[in-house]
């Protein structure tokens, strides 16, 4: 008996152990595909060109007490170097930021929308925003109000837009505003640095599924209205990039167009940003999983990156039970 138990339990050590060593082979392999797509940076997008005839696109940013950066972010968006656009801000405040907001709501090119409420967090205000856009609007650009976009990014986007099943660009959030301002702003650099440099760029140039990143990313207009807009999900943009794939659309990452951004300062913004992300995460990897595996037109090594990455929350949860496992094996 106390051989077959342990039998049983060397075979879920071995399981967990595989599991590991294939999410630590695919963190090796791609930095060298990331490190290879860095050496070709900017030829795949040399003389190819979408959308020539300056499509209407709205820039939106939802607001929650944002004092210290709204002003900037606006700065930059109303100079930005394209003609046909408007910029839409929803704002949920409590706070001085809705007197800010008051003074740019004043200017032509901003639309300035107040919600008394959040419901559906960040993904209602979007939605909230949708009611609101220009009827000639084609693509939606997101942006969150720690950003600093550069004035050519709508142009650069746009470009990327090769074919209709191209729904979504994302961007690389490039987070060095505040960087040195402490170790917890360092943490997070790294943190965030890893997501786009390696992890992003490794799935991208496998042909995996990229994920948009809730800022400095292009929607089209229709897509986005045809899969039911942003949704209320506590991460409404891993929520959209699964409603994509599973309508057959793709996604597209381009990590030559990055965007200046601040980090979480304290250890209690940057731990509640992280259990957001994976509360998130996981429940939508559990409401999708047998919606994508069931798409008989995505690749298979898509799905393969969709479990890989929808599971990457759960490995605290292998390590737990992995530790557990050994302890139990040694102690019988």
């Amino acid at each position: 008996m106390l051989d077959a138990v342990g039998l049983s339990l060397n075979y879920a050590c071995l399981i967990v152990s595989t599991i590991f060593l294939l999410y630590a082979t695919r963190t090796y392999v791609f930095a060298l595909i990331a490190s290879q797509r860095r050496r070709a940076r900017g030829r795949e997008w040399r003389g190819r060109s979408a959308n020539p005839e300056h499509p209407f696109v709205s820039v939106m940013i939802p607001v929650y007490n944002e004092p210290n950066v709204v002003d900037r972010i606006l700065r930059a968006c109303v100079e930005l170097d394209y003609d046909n656009y408007e910029v839409i801000v929803v704002d949920d405040s409590t706070d001085e930021t809705i007197e800010k907001l008051c003074v740019w709501a004043k200017h032509p090119r901003v639309k300035v929308i107040h919600r008394n409420h959040r419901t559906g967090w960040k993904g209602g205000a979007l939605d909230e925003g949708l009611k609101q856009l220009n009827p000639k609007s084609e693509f939606i650009l997101v942006f969150d109000a720690d950003f600093i976009p550069p004035r050519d990014i709508i142009k650069k986007l746009l470009s990327r837009f090769l074919n209709e099943k191209i729904a979504a660009v994302q961007g690389y959030h490039l987070s060095i505003l505040n960087a040195d301002e402490n170790w917890v702003t360092r943490a997070a650099r790294v943190n965030l640095s890893f997501g786009y440099a390696i992890d992003m760029a490794g799935r991208a140039g496998l042909g995996g599924a990229p994920q948009l990143g809730g800022s400095v990313m292009m929607i089209r207009r229709k897509v986005l209205e045809e899969v039911g807009g942003f949704g209320h999900s506590i991460t409404e943009d891993w929520e959209l990039t699964l409603r994509l794939y599973e309508h057959g659309y793709r996604i597209v990452y381009d990590e030559t167009v990055k965007v200046p951004c601040e980090c979480p300062s304290t250890l209690w913004r940057f731990i509640r940003q992280q259990c957001r992300w994976a509360e998130g995460h996981t429940r939508n990897f559990r409401r999708y999983f047998w919606r994508i595996l069931r798409r008989k037109d995505l690749p298979l090594k898509t799905k393969l990156d969709f479990l890989l990455v929808g599971g990457i929350f759960l490995q605290s949860v292998l390590f737990i039970l992995g530790e557990v496992l050994v302890a139990t094996g040694m102690a019988i």
